[in-house]
């Protein structure tokens, strides 16, 4: 197939599958099935391989890569109970008669156990030989240098941790620490609306402390109960949620005191929003649409989380897409090709162009500042974005969602083992909560929480029946 972006090739077993798939730059997608036709190993172009193994019934129970692995294991009719992570992270789920999830535990390796104490070396004699002039280091010492205190340090050879001291981001804690779990718990009413939805964060028990050798204390043995100190209570916080009779999420309200409440035209637009009694900022906003059901204006008074205050205005072309918008005074413009796929988004100071291959798949984007341009191109297995690698050098591992049931995903980004399931990892393999069930299913469509609507959340747009409330994400994303 050759298109503007390139020429695409497939190449097929005898059974017609798809054995190698040949993108615009050249690059190998390969795939390897088992006799009953399932996707055993997929190459990457850049060569790392992706491996699956699968259960009698078909159901995926592995997933290994160079980045880590998963494995899963499921119920008769087809729920995912269990999954696993190589990071030692483990995410269990319950569901009530009707296959609706009802708990989601997570929970977490313990720390590391700290090193064993070693006495110090008998220090040398001091000789007047051994004074040095002070010097910058050089190349090969720079890294080893980087981690020395600021102390004593002059303005020539100051060290790359006093530098980045104060010029970085602060990595958010984690709000689940080493050996605790995290868990959601839902209720629901008779048409399956989430009712209440309620997240536990259990601390890992207290741990005793050790003796070395010589009878002195040393660090506490994690995993070892405390006689001495009592376990740390668990931190509970509750959504409920109200409904009218289409279903329509009219209410919600947390154990903080914070209220939601929403409003809807006669064609079930959420005209209305207001927030009360939260700690960071209450509102209220109203939100005006068209004949054909787009949104045209919102006016919000006040501001809140996630929320900005002022004027929103909107426009869009003959065939419905949004051409324009206007948001807190900022402006972006969108363009399209023939197909309705958004081929440029403009807004102050930045541009991003999207490039499409003749099956109609993103083959690239480029992301345009006044730093420069970053590209970002893509490698599909059919229509599932299997790797997307920038140059930056972040990367986007897929491991072809759609092909299992549960649609269990494999995310990856910087090479890191990602999210299936409510968790990122840093790249010292650690683990980040990041989001409520809610949303993680909205953005990622991973398996577990069959909540119906919860694409809704957050926003004054058309609502679909039974939205529950996602709009009140308990840990930000932290990918």
């Amino acid at each position: 197939m050759t298109d503007p972006t390139g020429t695409s090739g497939w190449t097929y077993d005898k059974d017609g599958r798809t054995t190698t798939q040949i993108d615009q730059r050249g690059g190998h997608l390969k795939t390897a099935y088992d006799a009953a036709g399932q996707t055993t190993r997929m190459t990457l172009p850049t060569g790392q391989s992706l491996d699956y193994t699968y259960d009698a019934t078909g159901k995926v129970t592995s997933q290994t890569s160079p980045w880590g692995g998963l494995t899963y294991a499921w119920d008769a009719v087809g729920n995912l109970t269990e999954l696993a992570r190589s990071t030692g992270v483990a995410t269990s789920y319950a569901y009530d008669a009707v296959n609706r999830v009802v708990d989601v535990l997570h929970t977490t390796p313990a720390a590391a156990a700290p090193a064993s104490p070693s006495p110090s070396p008998k220090p040398a004699a001091f000789a007047a030989s051994d004074v040095q002039p002070e010097k910058c280091a050089t190349v090969a010492g720079y890294l080893s240098a980087r981690s020395a205190p600021a102390a004593g340090e002059n303005g020539m050879c100051k060290h790359t941790n006093t530098y980045l001291n104060g010029r970085t981001v602060p990595t958010p804690e984690n709000p689940v620490a080493d050996g605790g779990a995290l868990r959601y718990q839902y209720g629901y009413d008779p048409d399956g609306n989430v009712t209440k939805a309620t997240r536990t964060i259990t601390p890992a028990p207290p741990v005793a402390s050790t003796t070395d050798g010589s009878g002195h204390a040393s660090a506490p043995a994690p995993g070892v109960p405390s006689a001495d100190v009592p376990p740390a209570k668990a931190k509970v916080t509750s959504n409920s949620y109200g409904y009218d009779g289409l279903d329509r999420l009219t209410s919600s309200k947390t154990t903080s005191g914070e209220k939601n409440t929403y409003s809807y035209d006669p064609a079930g637009n959420r005209t209305g929003w207001a927030r009360s009694g939260a700690a960071d900022g209450n509102f209220s906003q109203s939100a005006s649409f068209n004949d054909a059901n787009r949104l045209m204006q919102s006016v919000t008074s006040g501001s809140g989380r996630g929320v900005s205050g002022g004027v929103a205005s909107y426009s869009y072309d003959g065939a419905g897409n949004r051409v324009s918008q206007s948001v807190a005074g900022e402006g972006t413009s969108f363009a399209y090709n023939a197909s309705g796929q958004a081929t440029q988004v403009a807004r102050d100071g930045r541009s991003t162009s999207y490039v499409y291959d003749g099956l109609g798949r993103q083959a690239s984007s480029a992301d345009e500042t006044k730093y420069g341009t970053q590209t970002t191109s893509n490698v599909y297995d059919g229509t599932s974005l299997m790797q997307s690698t920038s140059s930056a050098q972040h990367e986007y591992v897929g491991a072809g969602c759609g092909r299992f049931s549960g649609r269990a995903c494999l995310r990856f980004r910087g090479g890191d083992l990602g999210s299936v399931g409510w968790s990122g990892f840093d790249d010292r393999r650690r683990h980040r909560w990041v989001d409520h069930p809610a949303d993680v299913v909205r953005r990622l469509g991973c398996p577990g929480v069959r909540d119906r609507g919860v694409e809704c959340a957050g926003g004054l747009h058309r609502s679909r029946p039974g939205c529950d409330a996602g709009s009140d994400p308990y840990v930000r994303p932290q990918l």
